[in-house]
């Protein structure tokens, strides 16, 4: 991150050479017109309140969200609002073909991604990983032992909330059969580390959709994304695996 940084800064460059930025050139040959105007609340504020606000609406009322709609309702917005700021009806059909035409990349990326996570799922490689595991587990190694079980689970598959529906239940039966079946600190620290843990390998893998979408709104190499981010989550992954380590022992 650090060379990264250093690189923008005294040369200006925001990706390295030879990258692959995960949004087309198309956006980059887009420019704004002599004489035209933007506002940050029109252009901005206002759309994500249309988007937020129809889903919202539309859940409320039909018990459904509106995604396709809401989008659809911004982009009419803004279709209009550009146009009287002078933008141009042609230039706003024209962003509308290049924007769709920059994130087809991103787009296969995110699938090809979805379509690893299946696999992994489907191969069993969280129930390999808890198998294997349960050999080694004691009441005072089982928080830590389920932060690394989660977070190498959720790295792999590269989504959280999958790694939850997994790891948590699992460390629930297995710290309240060690404690003998009463809600004592151990279970809590159980799902806080399966928790963490399934948190930390959503954050930086790189078949994760929250680390893709990442890449496509900062207009980054993925891969450079990811090894950027890596070295910090590591920190906090061995400091949270030595705290629950810790912790196993002393309550």
């Amino acid at each position: 991150m650090k060379k990264a940084e250093d690189r923008a800064y005294e040369h200006g460059k925001v990706v390295r050479d030879g990258s692959m930025p995960m949004v087309g050139k198309e956006i980059k040959e887009l420019h704004k017109p002599e004489g035209a105007s933007s506002s940050f609340l029109l252009n901005f504020l206002i759309p994500i309140f249309m988007i937020v606000g129809i889903n919202v609406g539309g859940y409320i009322a039909f018990d459904s969200v509106k995604i396709v709609e809401s989008f659809a309702a911004a982009l009419l917005y803004l279709f209009v609002v550009m146009s009287f700021q002078r933008f141009g009806i042609k230039l706003l059909s024209n962003a509308v073909v290049s924007g769709v035409k920059a994130v087809v990349p991103a787009v296969l990326i995110l699938l090809f991604a979805y379509a690893l996570n299946s696999i992994t799922k489907d191969a069993g490689a969280a129930n390999y990983l808890v198998s294997i595991s349960e050999g080694l587990i004691t009441p005072n190694l089982l928080p830590a032992i389920v932060f690394v079980v989660a977070a190498v689970i959720s790295f792999s598959t590269g989504t959280s909330w999958g790694t939850f529906a997994i790891a948590i239940p699992i460390a629930m039966a297995m710290s309240m059969e060690l404690t003998g079946g009463i809600s004592s600190p151990l279970v809590l620290m159980s799902i806080a580390a399966a928790t963490g843990g399934g948190v930390f390998g959503d954050h930086c893998s790189p078949l994760s959709d929250t680390s893709v979408l990442a890449s496509i709104g900062a207009g980054s190499d993925h891969m450079d994304h990811i090894r950027t981010q890596i070295p910090y989550a590591l920190i906090v992954a061995f400091v949270s695996f030595f705290i629950y380590l810790v912790a196993g022992f002393v309550l």
